[in-house]
């Protein structure tokens, strides 16, 4: 079937209470002394949060912050944060309790998913003064409406129109199966399309860029490489693409294996990458184990939202998607992960076993003499991973920020 330009049909709005969704952040002082405040309204917002309503707490506000806070008998003080950020997400994730605590109404994990990539964003880089929580705030969608109240009471019901109109807007037919997992730029769904399975996949609002990419990436390398699945409609937020059949996906080993992939799925990747390259696309954010599918008839790759044009001169092995981005790197990318910074020896050499060269360029008789040693190197590295969560967890029980 060929691409088709398409509106939507007639919607349905998403389920759920209409409270829910909303969440309040606190960019502390010290953020604003750092000149952080922009690294995390960027880390809130990649996460999957719009934000509405930006609030400088001085005078009054200090006031009716510390009002509210003292109300809630809650730790921090008033005069530790600097602006409150009032803020919506489309799908808010559901938290699961634990030890038989229930988990309030309303409360939306994802918060607790931006505020840990704003930490490790503005502590990523060694830089002067001690480690710091640049943000923090009440998790539940009840408190930050309630928030919302003291602060700002005049803006309430504007934001409620707001939040009605994204919703509508977003809102899509019953899908067969829901397929997202964190759904920070978009949900992702099985429909029936046409009598057959599709994959349709819609965009939040301000992330149209994203889907602009994506489609430069269906119409651009798609005709030249058969691991593009076929575009089989779009339209001003979303797309629709073709199915990678589970029952035709392999089973494959983790990260933590001691074996790496087959080796003929190995050159498929490096093959893929090199075609890549060779089009202009530097394909970040391409993990084996993230948005590669392995079939029986080959390597499907899916998820192009932060690929980028790079030169026609450029070799393979120097595109960010396995070199890393530069360390001020500034455009897209996933926010609170350390991986895209180092790709390769993080995400792609435990399954392909060899250096990023040989990887490449190899020939497979080459490729598999220098696989041999991999199960040791796998074992070492079982090590490392097990001391560095440990450091971590010592970390978290003395209240350090890791």
């Amino acid at each position: 079937m060929g691409e088709r330009e398409a509106h939507p049909g007639p919607l349905a709005v998403q389920a759920g209470d209409d409270d829910d969704g909303l969440s309040a952040f606190f960019i502390h002082g010290e953020t604003i002394r750092r000149g952080d405040r922009d690294l995390v309204r960027r880390s809130i917002v990649e996460k999957g949060f719009e934000i509405l309503l930006e609030v400088e707490l001085c005078g009054d506000r200090q006031a009716q912050l510390a009002e509210w806070l003292s109300a809630r008998d809650v730790a921090v003080g008033s005069d530790d944060i600097a602006t409150a950020l009032v803020a919506f997400d489309l799908l808010p994730i559901t938290a699961e309790g634990t030890d038989g605590v229930a988990v309030p109404p309303g409360w939306n994990d994802r918060h607790r998913v931006a505020a840990d990539a704003a930490m490790k964003e503005v502590n990523r880089l060694p830089r002067p003064g001690s480690r710091y929580v640049p943000v923090s705030g009440p998790r539940s969608s009840r408190d930050a409406w309630s928030l919302l109240d003291s602060l700002a009471p005049d803006r309430s019901a504007l934001i409620r129109k707001e939040i009605a109109a994204r919703r509508a807007a977003f809102a899509t037919s019953q899908p067969v199966r829901e397929l997202s997992s964190i759904a920070c730029r978009a949900k992702v769904e099985l429909i029936d399309y046409k009598g057959s399975l599709a994959v349709r996949k819609t965009f939040r609002p301000g992330a149209e860029r994203y889907l602009e990419r994506e489609l430069a990436v269906f119409r651009e390398l798609g005709p030249h490489c058969p691991a593009i699945p076929a575009l089989l409609e779009h339209g001003p937020n979303h797309l629709v693409m073709e199915y990678v059949d589970e029952a035709d996906q392999l089973g494959l080993p983790d990260g933590e294996a001691l074996l790496p992939l087959p080796l003929d799925l190995v050159r498929q990747l490096a093959d893929f990458v090199r075609t890549c390259v060779a089009h202009g696309f530097d394909p970040i954010d391409l993990k084996p184990d993230g948005n590669a599918i392995f079939t029986r008839a080959g390597v499907k790759i899916i998820d192009y939202e932060f690929w980028r044009r790079c030169p026609a001169d450029t070799r393979p092995e120097h595109c960010y998607s396995l070199a890393g981005l530069p360390d001020d790197f500034d455009g897209d990318r996933p926010m609170g992960l350390w991986a895209p910074f180092r790709p390769y020896p993080s995400k792609w050499l435990p399954f392909t076993g060899l250096p990023v060269r040989s990887f490449l360029y190899d020939p497979p008789w080459l490729q598999r003499l220098k696989r041999l040693p991999w199960p040791a190197i796998a074992i070492l590295r079982r090590v490392g991973r097990a001391g560095a969560r440990f450091v971590r967890g010592r970390g978290r029980a003395d209240g350090t920020p890791r």
